[in-house]
């Protein structure tokens, strides 16, 4: 997806799930960051002169309507498990900088029921929780009702599952749910007309590439962040080769 203007805008779009204090022999680590690696990364974006964006000024950029004067990172929290709250946001607020989590609606309060082993289940933010987020330079995003593989389901299941998520979190938090993260990173042709027709902005997948190269505003890729990125491999997934 090049811009308009033909100035390609550097953005990383990452991805993390877990922030932790405590790696357990059970934890998921790909979908585990530890709370200090986690700093130390923000501590280099910051040191490294990069900008951390929302969601908003990545399209804007990609768009071509405004040109980024240095690489910028969008920082994407999948899930919104309790953690995002208590170790992450502090971290956030410290360096000012913004951010998107991605909710399942259908499970707010309660735990993460899709992972393997039963240990691993995280609470999940509560409807308060995710609205005083709103507040703190936190976007809210849309992560389906269930969190189920959309490109599994049939037509009406796949409409409830981004229609109903949409509805319900903009009830809680009063504004516009415009963004989506595919729940496993599935998807299909019928999951990107009905994202569409929901009325979704973007979209937000598992594939590791930069921003620019995303086929559309609706299959934008991600880089994951892992227990096992030290900062050799974090920052070499800033690079755009």
């Amino acid at each position: 997806m090049k811009p308009e203007n033909n100035i390609t805008p550097e953005i990383s779009v990452l991805l993390y799930h877990q922030i932790g204090e405590i790696v357990y022999s059970h934890s998921n680590l790909d979908c585990f960051c530890l709370v200090g690696n986690f700093y130390e990364q923000m501590k280099y974006l910051k040191n490294n002169n990069y900008r951390v964006i929302g969601l908003n000024e990545a399209l804007s950029s990609l768009h071509g309507h405004n040109t980024l004067d240095r690489p910028a990172v969008v920082l994407t929290f999948d899930d919104g498990d309790i953690s995002f709250l208590e170790l992450a946001l502090p971290i956030l607020q410290e360096f000012k900088f913004p951010s998107v989590v991605f909710a399942v609606s259908g499970l707010l309060g309660q735990h993460t029921q899709w992972v393997k082993e039963p240990k691993n289940r995280m609470p999940i933010m509560s409807a308060v929780q995710l609205q005083s987020l709103a507040m703190s330079l936190v976007e809210i995003g849309s992560h389906s009702v269930t969190h189920s593989r959309l490109n599994q389901l049939n037509e009406k299941e796949i409409w409830q599952e981004l229609h109903d998520s949409k509805s319900h979190l903009e009830d809680i938090i009063g504004n516009e749910v415009g963004s989506f993260a595919y729940p496993h990173g599935g998807y299909n042709d019928t999951v990107l007309h009905t994202i569409r027709a929901v009325g979704y902005r973007c979209a937000v997948t598992c594939k590791s590439d930069q921003a620019h190269n995303a086929p559309s505003v609706f299959e934008i890729p991600r880089k994951y962040i892992t227990y096992q990125d030290n900062m050799e491999t974090f920052s070499k997934k800033l690079s755009s080769n």
